[in-house]
Parts: C-alpha cells; sequence; structure tokens
C-alpha cells in the first residue's frame, strides 16, 4: 500500500511539472509599460534606474535601432549639458535620443544614436534647453534583449556669455566642425532683415571658391540664420544671400557659393524668441588656391635662407637659375631688403630687364622695372 500510494505521488509531481512546462511557461510575460512610444515613461535625472527589454517588442521607426525596445520621456529643467547613460547594463544596447516627444519621430528631429559608447553599452551627451522635451529609445545592437540600468544628469554649469553677442565683437572663425555656442544669455543686435530673437554673430573667410555648408544642425533648440556677403556690421538687405529656419529639423543649415578669401558674416539666433546651446559647422568644397613664389620673391617675409628658382625666358635656355639667399624684412635695423640676384648679370641678359624693383618678400607679381 505504501509503494502504492509513492508512486501516486510520483505520478502527481510529473503532472504538475508537464502543466507548468506546457501551460504556465508557455504564457508570454508582459511586455514593459513603455513599450509603446506612445506610453513612453516620464523620466528624470536619474542614477542606474533598472529596465528590461526581454519581454518588449519593437515599436518605432529605425532609424537608429529595430530591436525590441522602449521608451522613455525626458524634460530639461535647465539649459545644459545631458548625458544620458547605459554603461552597466547586462546586454549589448544601442540608444536614440530625439527632440521633440511627438511618436514616431521623422530622422531630421534624431540627436544622436550610439552603439558602444562604454563597452557594449551606449552613451550620449547633447546640449539641452530649459523646458524642451526629448524621446529617449532604448534598444539593443542587432536584436538584444536584456536587463539594465539608465543614468541621466545634467551638467549645471551656468551658460557662459559669449563676446560675440554683437556683430562688432564678431567671433573669426575657419572651417570648424561641431563648434560649441549658447545664446541663452545673449540679446538682439543686427538689421532683423532675418531674425530678431537674442543672437550671435560669426565672420568666416572661405578657404576655397566653391560651395561652402554653414550648419547648426545637432543643436539643442529651434534656430533661425542669416548668411551676409562681406564683414561689414549692420548688413543691408541686398547684402543678405540666405535666411534660413529649419534645414535640417528644427536647425538651420546654408548651402552658398563662396569666393576663396572673401569674408562672410554669420549671424546665428532662434525661431521667434528661442534661445539655447548649439553646435556650427563650417565647411567648403571647391578649388583652393595655392601660393606660389614668382621670380623675385621669398617665401614669406622672415626668409633667412636662400630660394633657388628658374627663370624661363622666351626663345633663350631651357631656364637660367636665380638664386635669392637673404630675401627679408623682419623689423630689423639691417638689411638687406628685397632679393640678392647672386647671379643676376646671367638673368637679366636673358629677360633683358632688371628683375624687381620690390623692397618686401611676397607672393604677388613682380614690380619689374627696366
Amino acid at each position: 500500500m505504501k509503494g502504492y500510494k509513492i508512486k501516486w505521488a510520483l505520478i502527481c509531481i510529473l503532472v504538475v511539472i508537464f502543466y507548468i512546462t506546457n501551460f504556465v511557461e508557455a504564457q508570454p510575460m508582459s511586455p514593459p509599460s513603455n513599450n509603446n512610444c506612445q506610453n513612453a515613461m516620464r523620466i528624470g535625472e536619474v542614477i542606474n534606474q533598472a529596465f528590461n527589454t526581454s519581454y518588449a517588442t519593437f515599436d518605432g521607426t529605425g532609424h537608429c535601432t529595430s530591436s525590441p525596445n522602449i521608451w522613455y520621456r525626458y524634460t530639461a529643467l535647465r539649459s545644459c549639458n545631458v548625458t544620458v547613460s547605459l554603461c552597466g547594463s547586462n546586454y549589448d544596447t544601442a540608444l536614440t535620443i530625439y527632440r521633440g516627444s511627438e511618436c514616431f519621430p521623422e530622422q531630421d528631429n534624431m540627436i544622436g544614436c550610439n552603439d558602444d559608447a562604454c563597452g557594449r553599452q551606449s552613451e550620449i551627451t547633447f546640449p539641452a534647453t530649459a523646458g524642451n522635451e526629448y524621446l529617449i529609445e532604448v534598444g539593443g545592437f542587432g536584436v538584444s534583449i536584456g536587463t539594465g540600468v539608465i543614468s541621466i544628469s545634467c551638467d549645471s554649469e551656468p551658460p557662459v556669455n559669449l563676446n560675440n553677442d554683437d556683430c562688432q565683437n564678431a567671433k573669426l572663425i575657419g572651417n570648424v566642425t561641431g563648434l560649441t555656442f549658447d545664446t541663452s544669455n545673449s540679446t538682439f543686435d543686427g538689421p532683423g532683415h532675418c531674425l530678431t530673437s537674442p543672437n550671435i554673430w560669426y565672420i568666416y573667410t572661405a578657404t576655397c571658391t566653391g560651395e561652402a555648408i554653414v550648419s547648426l544642425c545637432g543643436s539643442g533648440y529651434d534656430t533661425k540664420m542669416a548668411v551676409y556677403s562681406g564683414g561689414g556690421c549692420n548688413p543691408s538687405l541686398n547684402r543678405l544671400i540666405e535666411c534660413n529656419d529649419d534645414g535640417c529639423g528644427w536647425q538651420s543649415e546654408i548651402i552658398l557659393d563662396v569666393t576663396a578669401g572673401q569674408q562672410y558674416l554669420i549671424e546665428v539666433g532662434g525661431f521667434g524668441d528661442n534661445t539655447g546651446q548649439g553646435l556650427i559647422s563650417v565647411s567648403c568644397e571647391g578649388s583652393v588656391p595655392t601660393s606660389q613664389s614668382d621670380l623675385g620673391d621669398a617665401p614669406d617675409s622672415t626668409n633667412n635662407f636662400g630660394r633657388n628658382m628658374t627663370a624661363y625666358p622666351k626663345g633663350g635656355p631651357s631656364g637660367v637659375r636665380a638664386h635669392y639667399p637673404t630675401v627679408f624684412n623682419d623689423g630689423r635695423t639691417t638689411g638687406p631688403f628685397g632679393p640678392i640676384h647672386l647671379n643676376a648679370q646671367a638673368v637679366v641678359a636673358h629677360l633683358g630687364k632688371n628683375i624687381t624693383g620690390e623692397n618686401e618678400a611676397d607672393t604677388g607679381p613682380d614690380q619689374d622695372i627696366t
């Protein structure tokens, strides 16, 4: 009888195990409450807040990741550099940040997409503007899922008042990538042809003849920008090359024809009265002029060594070497100043004239004298 009871007990245990295996575990676990963008969880500054994408599904546009994902909505309480970090998570993560809170965000509103900032985990730092909302998409590389932690911090250093608030103090720039700026404490200074918001000014000297791209893409607020010909302040309307509001999402971008060596005035502001932190990038694509030392000139005004150059007189020999060993004018009271022709007689004999009447080295045409 005792053995009979044991058999029945074992059978009951096996039935329970079979039921759990085939019915209980087969039931899918509920996805996280913030699995869908429409249900994005509001979040502030946190340290290592736990999350789990193991039972999530994909809900998004696929701009950065198409793995199972979850969503957060962050509102900046002050203008600062915000860092969103998944460092310390237990799987290979992917992270995307978008401007605004609208689902589903367009690619133009994507601030950043990151995979492996810290090992196999993700981290993004971006300039945020007080009161603005940002969507945070947390997913994985490929189809990776798992448990993780999210941390959000806001660098609370006060915005720096830039000295290029007024056009008269415009900052001189060349080709730059991601140069930071902040208009939070700026005032309006300008003609109002394009914008009347608080603004700052730059003067760009073209490094090529071709197309220049002036971009505020990646900035943390709704920008507006104007570019004028010339570097003088209080530009008239006929100097306005272009005014742009939304060249890339809410940010501005202008493509213009430029001439190497010419100056262009750049006015950076915001749509309406928007201000905030941003990035400016300038690039130039086209032909780059090369400075060639011509006959009788030295490479620069402080040259203290010789430079061998060859003259090709018409109808003469293949070339006559001209050697100018000490061509300089660096402010010293003693010379020589201007070209010293070690073989001037031979060169003059073939060119039929004195070489130059210049008294300083430069890269322009020779001032020949007969």
